[in-house]
């Protein structure tokens, strides 16, 4: 399974760098790599920088693509090889023609960038990827580390798939704009108070990844059997599991459940943050996640 050419490098000067970096911190400039990795039907686009442990930011949480980590990528990689992926039918990866394992899109991600293990950071939908690599390939995950998580097979309350339901027939019936602004006038997606900025970015990237929602029928999604809700209890890697104190009650169920079968995860609620923690609480997400990083050693 070969790699496509890399599309482009491009050379981040110190000055912008500096815009991003805490007051004092020297400047510096660093090398962004990015490119496609071919997996059957389709290609998964990837985006690197730093060097030495690899930490995987994966796109496709709640609905936007992996620029939903531009505040942490180049950040984090100071100190580390942190790559951002696309799931399939998110952002510049191609869209489902079939069924499909995500997990194993990913997978082909650290093969074909010839990396040994990784650890995964993803929220939601993302999250659940990262967790089924866990169960499936153990020897490839370093960490987890999940923001308000899915996990394949788990019984979605009545509610929320109804909210689903509503969102996506908002989306085929009266378009992209409409289900936006039903998105962000979600009491847990992202709460009122977000910043401008915040809230202007997550708009952005909802619009980017909604039409694509519609291509890939929800049955195409190949998950692990039995599915993780049954084998939680099989993880040994470090993991934590963040959840925002205002997201849905359903969502912070399930992030405590998870928390609880995973031998030793920890778990971290995150005042003041609905479902998007790392974008309405970007310095207080980053503080957990280096935290956890330093004292969880690379395998």
């Amino acid at each position: 399974m070969g790699t496509l050419p890399i599309l482009r490098r491009t050379l981040l000067g110190a000055a912008l760098l500096a815009c991003a970096a805490p007051a004092g911190a020297a400047q510096f400039s660093e090398i962004v790599r990015q490119g496609y990795v071919d997996v059957p039907g389709g290609r998964i686009f990837w985006k690197a920088a730093g060097g030495g442990r690899t930490v995987v930011l994966l796109g496709g949480g709640s609905g936007m693509d992996l620029r939903e980590w531009d505040d942490h990528f180049m950040l984090l990689a100071r100190s580390y090889n942190v790559v951002c992926v696309d799931p399939r039918g998110f952002g510049g990866s191609t869209a489902a023609a079939g069924p499909f394992a995500p997990h194993e899109d990913i997978l082909a991600v650290l093969d074909a960038m010839h990396l040994a293990k990784a650890d995964l950071v993803g929220g939601s939908y993302a999250g659940g990827i990262a967790i089924d690599l866990a169960l499936t390939h153990p020897d490839r995950v370093s960490s987890l580390v999940l923001v308000a998580p899915s996990v394949s097979g788990y019984e979605v309350p009545p509610e929320i798939r109804q909210r689903e339901d509503t969102l996506r027939g908002i989306l085929r019936s009266k378009g992209v704009d409409a289900y936006v602004k039903a998105v962000m006038k979600d009491d847990y997606f992202l709460p009122a108070r977000g910043t401008l900025g915040v809230r202007h970015e997550a708009r952005k990237l909802l619009a980017d990844n909604a039409a694509r929602l519609l291509d890939t029928d929800p049955a195409w999604v190949e998950r692990p059997k039995p599915p993780a809700i049954e084998r939680l209890g099989e993880i040994r890697t470090p993991t934590l599991v963040l959840v925002g104190e205002d997201d849905h009650p359903a969502a912070i169920e399930l992030a405590g459940l998870v928390a609880s079968r995973i031998e030793g995860a920890e778990k971290k609620v995150i005042a003041k943050a609905g479902h998007t923690v790392y974008l309405e609480k970007s310095g207080g997400f980053r503080r957990a996640l280096l935290e956890f990083l330093a004292r969880t050693p690379a395998k």
